[in-house]
């Protein structure tokens, strides 16, 4: 059920992209032959005035056929007015950024109603799990039991202050306890967790869900957009800069299996990742690469600039050459999710512990 979930939502923020072409399309003019929500074999179609709505076999993907774009018998059934290239130069530059600004739209508003409705997940001073053999467990420290102060260190933002002395001094944790209406003092020590090469204590922290008012939420949206645009941008400079081993990047089947997971462990987590996509998906797309969004805005610029568009050759033959390029990307990031699977499989595991 997860993964059918996971499918449904990656789809609707593919849906969201192509939307915003096909919006700005209509609006500026241009003719759409087809607006497609999947990619492989037809599944169903409708017709509806100039325009073929359908569903296709394969949810993680879409597209918006405009007349013009493509040599095909289709466009000549339509008024050569509408093709794209016939239509004022702003209204071509908004259709093409429309996608990428629609999906960067939908983020905000998820992580809007993220804080306003669900609120977000943090981290109490609750002891919702101790685990069997562990410091904390020889310590006597018991489920239910509230971390008031560590080391002499007031606990107000549970994960980061225990955190921090339990790394800084994992071998003499004197920890205050609240039990029921009693405080208790115990001594403990922290293990070295050899995987993660962390300090552990042995201790499960209790989750809890903070809301905010509506402006609250606005800002609260706004700050994490501004941050989470930062993380991708911060990934695609580690990426281009060979910081990062291009084996590391994850592809459709690795989103599926992360989000199913983020799914599993709640609401919450599972839109939060959506964000993440949708913001990953807009960047990407701008890129000023032929082929996608952004190179396409591109040539357009260079257009706008020189007064002429850019030659049909030239933009055939990068195009070509850029899809080319994509496509081998799309089936090496394809195989890495596959033969990745069961490593990563255990990754998230351990890290949902």
């Amino acid at each position: 059920m997860e993964v059918i979930l996971t499918l449904i939502g990656l789809s609707v923020v593919v849906f969201v992209h192509e939307l915003g072409h096909l919006y700005f399309a209509k609006r500026g003019g241009i003719g759409v032959l087809e607006f497609s929500l999947g990619m492989g074999p037809l599944l169903f179609k409708k017709q509806f005035r100039d325009t073929v709505y359908s569903l296709r076999l394969f949810p993680l993907g879409g597209y918006v056929k405009m007349a013009g774009l493509d040599s095909n018998s289709d466009s000549e059934q339509i008024d050569s007015s509408t093709f794209f290239q016939n239509r004022p130069l702003i209204a071509r530059m908004l259709t093409i950024v429309a996608g990428s600004l629609m999906n960067l739209v939908f983020a905000f508003v998820i992580f809007f109603l993220l804080f306003y409705f669900l609120g977000i997940a943090s981290v109490s001073n609750k002891v919702a799990e101790v685990k069997e053999g562990s410091p904390a467990f020889y310590s006597g420290i018991q489920v239910g039991d509230q971390i008031q102060t560590i080391n002499g260190r007031a606990v107000n933002d549970a994960q980061r202050d225990i955190i921090a002395v339990v790394q800084n001094n994992p071998d003499e944790l004197s920890i205050e306890l609240k039990r029921k209406d009693q405080i208790v003092s115990v001594v403990s020590k922290a293990f070295f967790d050899k995987e993660f090469q962390v300090y552990r204590l042995g201790i499960v922290l209790q989750n809890k869900s903070e809301k905010f008012l509506f402006l609250n939420s606005i800002t609260k949206a706004s700050l994490t957009f501004i941050e989470t645009s930062r993380f991708v941008f911060f990934s695609f400079k580690q990426l281009v800069m060979g910081r990062v081993n291009i084996k590391e990047m994850s592809g459709p089947i690795g989103l599926v299996q992360v989000a199913s997971h983020q799914l599993s462990t709640g609401f919450s987590s599972f839109f939060a990742l959506l964000a993440f996509i949708s913001l990953s998906l807009a960047y990407f797309n701008l890129l000023p690469i032929p082929v996608l969004d952004g190179g396409h805005l591109l040539f357009l610029i260079y257009e706008a600039v020189i007064g002429k568009p850019v030659p049909k050759k030239v933009h055939t033959v990068l195009n070509n050459f850029f899809a080319f390029l994509l496509i081998a990307l799309m089936i090496f990031v394809l195989y890495n999710d596959i033969v990745s699977w069961s490593a990563r499989e255990n990754l998230i595991n351990n890290l949902m512990k």
